[in-house]
Formats: structure tokens, sequence, C-alpha cells
């Protein structure tokens, strides 16, 4: 499938999971998502063609559990309510990511090592993992 997301997605509202990956939707994540489909659980919609931001009106999602938005073409910055919720490790391939130029994971429930992959991230001029559970030491680089 290709183009904008379908509009008749929003009289969808008993909708529990939206799988939409791997297609080539494009234009911006629509903001009424968080106000259409407010029994969403799971929202994927992984590699796309998305572009822009994440609409704050994703945050009104208070069942969501798992959002996956990963390749595609979203910058700019992620909404607040998305803060102390990250738990876990850093992904070991995030060192994949290696345009990445700015990342700040501060105050959330992280743990563990920085993965060794992050050297890979040539272009990171800003890097925030500070109120976290983290251990070890920051991988050796260029950048870091």
């Amino acid at each position: 499938m290709f183009g904008q997301l379908p509009s008749t997605l929003q009289n969808s509202g008993d909708l529990v999971m939206l799988d939409l990956s791997g297609n080539h939707f494009s234009g911006s994540v629509l903001a009424w998502i968080g106000d259409k489909l407010s029994s969403l659980v799971i929202l994927s919609l992984r590699s796309n063609n998305f572009d822009g931001h994440i609409p704050h009106k994703i945050c009104d999602l208070q069942f969501l559990q798992n959002l996956d938005l990963g390749h595609n073409n979203i910058s700019e910055v992620i909404p607040k309510c998305f803060r102390n919720l990250l738990t876990g490790n850093i992904p070991d391939n995030i060192g994949n990511m290696e345009l990445m130029e700015s990342l700040d994971l501060s105050m959330n429930r992280l743990n563990g090592e920085i993965p060794p992959s992050f050297s890979n991230l040539n272009f990171l001029n800003h890097f925030n993992v500070s109120y976290n559970n983290l251990t070890g030491q920051i991988p050796i680089s260029t950048q870091l």
C-alpha cells in the first residue's frame, strides 16, 4: 500500500492492534490516530516513508503498549510523554543508525551497558543518557 494513511481508519475506534508495517505510506503520522483510535494497544508503522514528527496526540493513547515507528524518516522532537518510560537495555544494533546526530535518552529506566556498536555513530554531536541505571564505560570512538 502507498500514499497517505486511509482516512477510513478513523472509523475504527475499537481497533486494538494496527500493523501497517512494510508498506509505502508517506507523509506525516497523522494526529487523528491519538483521537480516533483510542483503544490501540499495538501500533506499528515500521518500514514506511513517514516523515515529519511524532504528533503529541499519540500521547493520548492510554492503552498503548507497543509503538514501532522504526525505519521511517521521522525527525524532530520526541513527545515528552515518552520520558521515564523507556526500560531495559539500549539495543545492541543502535550503531546501525550511523547518521544519527542527536540522541537523548535521559531520565528513563535504562540499564545495562552502552553497546559497543555505539562507536559507529560518527555524526553524533549530542548524547545524553543521564538519570538512568547504565553501567560500564562509554565505548571509545572519534565522536564520543
